[in-house]
């Protein structure tokens, strides 16, 4: 649940983009809207696919450090 909790929360871009599009002073800007403003907003497409590497390597360690986590946790008693 943690692991899936955590990539949703990484990957809220269509409210941000309904409702105030990165809000007052970037406020509300999050790592997927940077991405999407990076490409589509300032046409800088090698930057935004930097970023996405980035953002694809941080949910990767934030997972396996995860099941790394749960693996010493869990006992099966026998």
């Amino acid at each position: 649940m943690v692991v899936i909790n955590t990539i949703n929360a990484f990957q809220t871009f269509t409210q941000i983009y309904a409702l105030t599009r990165g809000g007052p002073v970037n406020s509300t800007t999050t790592l997927t809207y940077l991405i999407y403003e990076t490409a589509f907003n300032y046409f800088h497409f090698g930057g935004a696919s930097a970023t996405a590497v980035v953002f694809f390597l941080l949910i990767l360690a934030l997972t396996g450090f995860q099941f790394w986590v749960s693996r010493k946790a869990v006992y099966y008693g026998g």
